[in-house]
């Protein structure tokens, strides 16, 4: 999980409740990324992930010819998805959706 600024500690505290109602092989990890890598704005602002993706000019990290969102279903695929609270497989139109969304905010910005 990715948790809004501000909000670790109290995704964590829940992670370790979740991690007691699923089966012992179950991992749920709550990154800090964001709180270690947050200006003092950013943390008043409480940015969560979206906010820090939708920041980026996407064409300063391509270096190949593939399309935003080809780039992001790559990355999004890459990810292990054992770990998802809302599985893929399961709700492909959900994950699917918010894909969608989120280039259609990347698209807006480059712009």
């Amino acid at each position: 999980m990715w948790p809004d600024l501000n909000c670790f500690g109290k995704w964590s505290q829940k992670a370790t409740e979740l991690q007691k109602e699923y089966p012992p092989r179950t991992s749920i990890t709550v990154s800090d990324l964001l709180e270690k890598k947050c200006t003092f704005i950013e943390r008043q602002k409480g940015f969560d992930l979206a906010d820090f993706l939708t920041n980026f000019n996407p064409r300063l990290f391509q270096e190949h010819k593939k399309t935003l969102p080809e780039l992001i279903r790559e990355q999004w695929q890459g990810l292990n998805q054992k770990n998802w609270i809302i599985s893929p497989i399961k709700y492909p139109t959900i994950t699917r959706y918010n894909l969608e969304i989120l280039t259609e905010d990347l698209n807006r910005k480059m712009v």
